[in-house]
């Protein structure tokens, strides 16, 4: 190895200086935060949390500053606003640094299991035969709409299949022994076979709904309504962060929203409902009016999601 000339710098301090330049260059190009920045309609975001986890080694605080972000409402209320950061601008970030810290690494492959990509894929059973007593007003199997009316993801944890099918931890025994996750639509088509069909188990959903907002006003009252905004309850961990991770927006199933008035009303009652926490939010000082929400988004409809 030939020997190093006198005041030639090593390997490990021009890595040292490269990286010192990369840090100064982000400290001088720190984006001024503006609140009412908006990205153009037809740009691709992502949140915070997801822009942070790309790249290898993972972007920094640092790194992120220097990115204009949109600041929209959060799930966690409004003293914590959603960032969205423009997804091409953090591709381009992480190319950047590539001169300064080097080709990014291999990552560590990690088996993934969300409920996105199960480990152990749930049990599958979207067969419903309504039982001999059901209501006569039951739509037919093949027009009941399946969907979730507040949560949409494929697959579900014990917890929050208990919390928005009405159902108890012994009802999904058969399907916990298969896998942890849970398979939205075998849940909702459970929840008929339990309940007696789809009628009777709206009916539920919308009678849990009733004592929870009592239950919410009672609580108003005995707390001198310091708990004015927060939810009755909460989703399990995992969803609420998978929740948060997502911009806010008013969710439906597509032949429930509001676009048709004939053809919505006429589908609320074929939904298989879910029961999820509600919140109320006050309006003014000076008046009595109030607002309620499923959870931290949806308007509570009195005739949509209150009567069956």
């Amino acid at each position: 190895m030939a020997p190093r000339k006198t005041g030639e710098p090593t390997a490990a301090a021009a890595k040292k200086a490269l990286k010192k330049e990369w840090e100064d260059r982000l400290r001088a190009t720190q984006w001024a935060v503006d609140p009412t920045f908006k990205h153009a309609s037809d740009v691709d975001t992502i949140t915070k949390t997801r822009a942070m986890s790309m790249g290898t080694p993972k972007l920094s605080q640092l790194e992120l500053g220097t990115l204009r972000y949109e600041q929209r409402p959060s799930r966690q209320g409004q003293n914590r606003p959603m960032h969205l950061y423009n997804y091409a601008a953090v591709l381009t970030l992480i190319e950047a640094r590539v001169p300064f810290l080097g080709p990014p690494k291999e990552p560590k492959a990690v088996p993934r299991d969300d409920h996105l990509h199960p480990k152990d894929p749930p049990l599958i059973d979207h067969e419903y035969i309504p039982p001999p007593d059901v209501h006569p007003a039951d739509p037919a199997p093949e027009d009941i709409i399946w969907e979730g009316e507040n949560i949409d993801v494929p697959n579900l944890l014990l917890e929050d299949a208990m919390l928005l099918y009405c159902l108890n931890k012994e009802d999904l025994a058969h399907l916990t022994r298969k896998s942890k996750w849970l398979d939205l639509k075998t849940v909702a088509v459970l929840a008929l076979r339990v309940h007696g069909g789809l009628r009777r188990h709206n009916e539920i959903v919308v009678a849990r709904r009733k004592e929870t907002r009592q239950f919410v006003e009672d609580e108003l009252q005995r707390t001198k309504f310091k708990s004015e905004g927060q939810p009755s309850g909460h989703y399990s961990k995992y969803l609420e962060k998978v929740l948060d991770e997502r911009p806010d927006e008013y969710y439906l199933p597509e032949e429930c929203r509001e676009f048709n008035p004939m053809k919505y009303k006429g589908s609320w009652g074929r939904q298989v409902k879910q029961f999820v926490p509600l919140r109320r939010v006050s309006g003014d000082e000076f008046t009595n009016d109030c607002d309620w929400y499923h959870y931290q988004v949806r308007y509570l409809d009195e005739e949509r999601d209150m009567v069956v």
